[in-house]
């Protein structure tokens, strides 16, 4: 799979900033109530990866107290939506001071729009819970491309978000013209758009699309026979947490941060006028 740059922009990287958090030491040191366990909780769901991590530590009853053992804390995760039961394995990392910490794993893929359950338990005593709703999926407005040969555009809805999606490719599979097989060539748009009333809207400019595409298969800008087999759509959405001005807003018992980050996928048809525009052939199958 080939992958060209259509632009070059700012991207969000709130996961960078979370994996900087999830190597710290733990910095919330509240008087915990005498007999009760209260947990510091960095992590997020992630969709682009099937193996979950989330960093689990118990908080100290004073600042100068030496860290309390996990020993006997159990991490299980139960999706809301379906029920699916996941209990983790407690892995244990060093952090950048020198450290030991802990980090709970998971082998499951989360779900957009479900909404997940972190619960924390200690010798089966019931502890901290963390609740994070994957981004649903949002429904696409598709306007028909507009404009001429050299300056095709299609403009793209995306209604009731209101969070810039990021990551955003365009994935086009195509044949070359020797019919040496499919090839993908994926278009990268970055952060595109602006938020409206409606949702989210952008553009996507299909007559440089095509140069990349050409680029891609090594072909001249002129080639004949380019056949497009199908076009589709992805990018990335993080659920409302990473904006929230609402600290611990989702966290009982525990102080820190979770959140979960959505992958969403869209396909659609261009019409062969387009494509004839672009000098391309339409080997699309519907859906």
């Amino acid at each position: 799979m080939k992958i060209l740059y259509r632009t070059i922009g700012p991207l969000v990287c709130a996961a960078a900033a979370l994996i900087t958090l999830l190597g710290c030491e733990n910095a919330i040191d509240p008087i915990a109530d005498e007999g009760q366990d209260i947990y510091a909780i960095y992590g997020y769901l992630d969709m682009r990866t099937s193996l979950q991590k989330v960093r689990v530590d118990l908080l100290r009853p004073t600042i100068l107290s030496d860290p309390l053992s996990l020993e006997g804390v159990q991490v299980t995760t139960i999706d809301r939506n379906d029920g699916t039961f996941e209990v983790w394995r407690d892995s244990s990392v060093v952090l950048d001071d020198g450290s030991q910490g802990h980090l709970f794993v998971a082998e499951f893929r989360p779900t957009l729009g479900h909404v997940y359950s972190l619960l924390v338990s200690r010798h089966g005593a019931p502890g901290a819970e963390a609740v994070s709703e994957l981004p649903l999926r949002p429904e696409v407005i598709v306007d028909s491309p507009v404009g001429d040969s050299l300056n095709v555009s299609q403009h793209f809805t995306l209604l009731g978000v209101t969070q810039k999606p990021t990551a955003v490719y365009v994935r086009y599979e195509v044949g070359p013209p020797d019919d040496s097989g499919v090839q993908v060539i994926r278009v990268a748009y970055g952060d595109p758009g602006s938020a409206t009333a409606r949702g989210w809207e952008f553009d996507i400019d299909l007559s440089t699309d095509r140069y990349i595409i050409m680029n891609g298969l090594d072909l001249n800008i002129n080639t004949k026979g380019v056949t497009v087999r199908r076009v589709s759509m992805e990018m990335t959405l993080f659920s409302k947490e990473w904006t929230s001005k609402e600290i611990d807003g989702n966290l009982d018992r525990a102080h820190g941060f979770f959140a979960s980050v959505g992958v969403f996928e869209f396909a659609w048809l261009l019409d062969s006028d387009t494509l004839n525009k672009l000098g391309l052939l339409n080997g699309q199958v519907p859906n």
